[in-house]
C-alpha cells in the first residue's frame, strides 16, 4: 500500500476538480482517510507537529492544506460566502474564518494532536444541516 493507493480510496480527485455541490463530502472523505487505522493500513504516517502525511517507504508527502481542501477552493477567497464549516466549528476565537487561521480549530487538533475526529464531525455537522 501507498500514497497512491491510499488517494484512490481517499483523494479521488483533486480539490479543485470536485464540483462545489460535492465539496464537504469530498473534504469529508479524505478527513476519514486520515484516521490512524486508515493511514496504518496504506502504511503511512502523520509528520508531528506538521500538516503533512507520508509514505515512509519513498518519501512520497502529501500536504493537508487550502490546496487539498475543496471547501477552501471555492470559499477561501471568496469574500461574499463563508465556508460551510465554520457553523457547524467549535472555533475558539473569531479572529480567522478559515480552519488554518489564528486559532485552536479541528485542523489545529489535527495537526498537534494527529486526531482527525473533531473535524471529520464539523464536517458531519455541515453535510447534515
Amino acid at each position: 500500500m501507498s500514497l497512491k493507493t491510499w488517494k484512490t480510496e481517499f483523494y479521488r480527485i483533486t480539490a479543485r476538480k470536485c464540483p462545489r455541490n460535492q465539496a464537504i463530502r469530498h473534504s469529508l472523505t479524505k478527513w476519514e482517510g486520515l484516521t490512524k487505522e486508515n493511514l496504518e493500513k496504506h502504511g503511512l504516517e502523520k509528520i508531528f507537529k506538521k500538516n503533512k502525511i507520508q509514505d515512509p517507504k519513498s518519501g512520497t508527502i502529501f500536504e493537508i492544506d487550502s490546496k487539498s481542501c475543496a471547501l477552501c477552493s471555492y470559499f477561501l477567497w471568496d469574500d461574499s460566502a463563508d465556508c460551510p464549516i465554520l457553523d457547524s466549528s467549535n472555533f475558539e476565537s473569531i479572529e480567522s474564518s478559515f480552519c488554518n487561521g489564528d486559532c485552536i480549530t479541528e485542523y489545529q487538533v489535527w495537526i498537534d494532536e494527529g486526531d482527525p475526529m473533531p473535524m471529520i464531525i464539523a464536517l458531519n455537522n455541515a453535510l447534515n444541516s
